[in-house]
């Protein structure tokens, strides 16, 4: 999808999720940043159906549903708490709130290892 509608395709997620401020754009993205009136950071894309605007910590809950959703029909069992880890990295604090905020949302508990 990148390759042929790039500005459908929100990336950097975890960049996005660990930073709450506008100062970073990256001049590649096809997506905008703004905030939000509550000065939450807010990505405006494209879909089929027209623009949406979301923020970061909604569209990391879909990739953690999507994961959950995988996870639980492989092993025939119902999840209700997940561990995250980071590889490479230290999280930020700006990070971990969006992973607590998104599986709050998904009402799944979370661990960080």
């Amino acid at each position: 999808m990148f390759n042929v509608k790039p500005e459908y395709v929100v990336y950097d997620i975890i960049q996005l999720c660990s930073n709450s401020s506008l100062i970073f754009v990256n001049p590649k993205w096809k997506f905008t940043l703004s905030k939000s009136d509550d000065s939450s950071l807010m990505i405006t894309f494209k879909t089929f159906d027209g623009e949406r605007q979301a923020n970061p910590m909604i569209l990391l809950a879909m990739i953690i549903k999507d994961g959950i959703n995988k996870i639980q029909k492989e092993i025939n069992a119902i999840l209700d708490e997940i561990e995250i880890g980071f590889d490479g990295f230290i999280p930020n604090k700006f990070l971990k709130q969006n992973f607590e905020k998104a599986a709050e949302r998904l009402k799944i508990g979370i661990s960080f290892c």
